[in-house]
């Protein structure tokens, strides 16, 4: 019988060297997303959470630039994202090395950043599904956030995945989640706590590394690379031959 094993993965800072998204009309506009963050932070507890803040400060910044609130503006700049090492043949590598021990490997993401987003990028396919924050549009205009990932909440994601794989909400068992940052803490611990291997990733950089190892959340940690002589790499290639001796 086949093993089953998920990895759930956060996305920014993860698979790329920034810890924020990069959005292409952001971009456009010379505009630094950490100081658009800054500017809509004080909406947070009116409106109910940081990343709320956010999606509604969003809309009003590109509202204030002239630029047209389609999806596709929205989720400009999304298929020239820049990955870390080793992102574009790793998902490929990953199921020839789960395929020698007869293991189905699901990958998700969940991410407080855009979900429509993300579904535009080049690896999306790899995704059994990509959990994010998102927009509801009408006539193809964004109108407001439809559904917002903070932090805490992502939990709730990683229940509705075990849900779906028809374990135990709480059964972490076979799962990896790897994550960059402090906004993966409450994902981190649920998963360790719950039987689950949690990986953090880190560039130069290693502060919220500390911080989440000191929280003692934090199963592993490597370098932010996913090519296939990376420890990072070696260590899930281990881990999946583990689920084939199960």
């Amino acid at each position: 019988m086949e093993k089953k094993i998920t990895i759930v993965y956060d996305f920014d800072g993860t698979f790329t060297n920034s810890p924020y998204p990069i959005y292409g009309v952001l971009t456009k506009l010379n505009l630094d997303i950490a100081k658009v963050i800054d500017a809509y932070s004080y909406l947070g507890n009116r409106i109910n959470g940081v990343v709320n803040a956010f999606m509604y400060g969003y809309i009003k910044v590109l509202q204030d630039n002239n630029q047209a609130l389609t999806q596709d503006n929205i989720c400009l700049g999304a298929e020239n994202i820049n990955y870390v090492e080793g992102v574009d043949k790793y998902f490929d590598n990953i199921e020839n090395e789960a395929k020698k021990v007869n293991v189905q490997v699901e990958h998700y993401i969940i991410t407080s950043g855009m979900r429509e987003f993300l579904m535009k990028t080049k690896i999306a396919k790899n995704f059994k599904d990509i959990y994010g924050s998102s927009y509801y549009y009408e006539n193809n205009i964004a109108k407001w956030p439809n559904e917002v990932i903070e932090s805490e909440t992502k939990i709730l994601k990683i229940k509705d995945i075990n849900k779906r794989r028809d374990l135990k909400k709480n059964d972490c068992s076979n799962m990896i989640y790897i994550g960059d940052g402090m906004t993966d803490y409450y994902s981190m611990k649920f998963v360790k706590k719950n039987g689950g291997i949690t990986i953090c990733v880190h560039g130069d950089d290693r502060e919220d590394e500390t911080k989440l190892a000191k929280k003692g959340v934090v199963s592993e940690s490597f370098e932010r690379d996913f090519s296939n002589t990376s420890k990072l790499y070696e260590y899930l290639k281990e881990q999946i031959s583990k689920a084939g001796e199960k």
